[in-house]
């Protein structure tokens, strides 16, 4: 792992949403890794998903329309701490506020 300099990675992502009672695979998304190798934080841009609905197995819309991480800090090979947000354009979910509950697996593809 290098001790300084910055990095930029981008490539296809995968991520488990859950939000209540529902339950999402959010595939085909696209990602974008700003790292700072200097102060071993990075930020993560991820937009773009295709949605299947976990217990329905039906492909629908996806929740949310990007989750952003900001400040993570470099852990071994991975990451931890930091600041994960939501963005929606959906007015039902902005309206009853349904942020998500918890991420269970983010997978970042064919990182380049």
């Amino acid at each position: 792992m290098p001790l300084s300099s910055t990095a930029s990675y981008s490539g296809e992502t995968e991520a488990t949403l859950i939000m209540g009672a529902q339950g999402y695979e959010l595939r085909n998304g696209s990602s974008q890794i700003n790292v700072n190798f200097n102060t071993s934080r990075l930020d993560v841009d991820l937009s773009g998903f295709t949605a299947t609905n976990i217990f329905s197995q039906t492909v629908t819309t996806a929740p949310v329309d990007q989750i952003k991480g900001t400040g993570l800090v470099i852990n071994g090979n991975g990451f931890s701490g930091g600041t994960f947000t939501t963005l929606t354009t959906d007015p039902l979910l902005m309206s009853r506020d349904q942020a998500p509950e918890r991420y269970r697996v983010v997978r970042f593809l064919d990182m380049m």
